[in-house]
């Protein structure tokens, strides 16, 4: 006869392992996304919500996430042209990580735990310099219309104090990211106020008179300048026009920029 109290054990440490497993992917995809910087932890421990955000990495359109309907074999063929196309954004080869990670999902674990990072260089196709940026001196005294590191950009981070006072840095669609951490940041600042990666700017996609600004789960924030002078912290994603405030500090370092749309 079987024991009843053996059976529960057994249930107990299986459901264990299953959330083992499921935690264990959740910080993968959480690793991956940070890559990016799309997402923070808690958003990749979502069900459902963290293929989301694991779509948004691979830059396709969202009506790929229609695949995921295809009965039995659609999961298999979304991941295969998402991890492909994040592993092309990576420098990796699209069949074998993507098809990879479809059928065996080991190369998903390898892109998310290794040390590579987004070949695009946001801000190195721009500058003409490494991805991550050290400290620059103020871009002042040229023709912001006509020099080709603006070409293509409608928003602009310009530096009012700290390290980066007077640079003027243009934000790409694909986004930047500013941190502590020069391998999973565009813009270093090196403060403890400053996470790793403290906060994303990006072009809104649809609109390129909008730019996103997202807190990327920094521990001192990301705070807003309100029309009379206070500054507030922001969660999420922000929605910032030439009409809002455009007035943002970095933790609570000195480090302030102004995102400017005309120059």
């Amino acid at each position: 006869m079987v024991d009843l109290f053996e059976v529960l054990i057994l249930f107990m440490v299986y459901v264990i392992f299953m959330i083992g497993i499921y935690v264990l992917s959740a910080y993968c995809m959480f690793r991956l996304g940070r890559k990016f910087g799309i997402g923070n932890f808690w958003g990749y421990m979502v069900p459902f919500y963290n293929m989301y955000l694991i779509h948004q990495c691979s830059r396709l359109p969202s009506n790929y996430l229609l695949i995921l309907l295809i009965p039995f074999v659609g999961p298999m063929i979304w991941s295969a042209i998402v991890f492909g196309e994040i592993a092309k954004r990576l420098g990796k080869d699209y069949w074998i990580f993507g098809l990879g990670t479809a059928l065996i999902g080991i190369p998903f674990f390898i892109m998310a735990l290794d040390s590579s990072m987004p070949q695009e260089g946001a801000v190195a196709n721009l500058y003409g310099v490494p991805q991550q940026l050290a400290v620059t001196p103020p871009l002042q005294g040229i023709n912001h219309q006509k020099d080709q590191r603006f070409t293509g950009s409608t928003a602009f981070l310009v530096g009012k104090s700290g390290m980066y006072q007077g640079a003027v840095i243009p934000i790409p669609a694909e986004g930047v990211v500013i941190g502590r951490d020069a391998n999973l940041s565009n813009i270093i600042i090196s403060e403890d106020s400053v996470s790793k990666s403290h906060v994303r700017l990006a072009l809104h996609p649809a609109r390129y008179d909008t730019v996103l600004v997202q807190d990327m789960g920094s521990t001192h924030g990301t705070f807003l300048q309100e029309r009379n002078g206070a500054w507030f912290p922001i969660s999420g994603e922000h929605q910032l026009t030439a009409a809002t405030s455009s007035m943002i500090r970095i933790g609570s370092s000195q480090e302030i920029f102004e995102i400017k749309f005309e120059l």
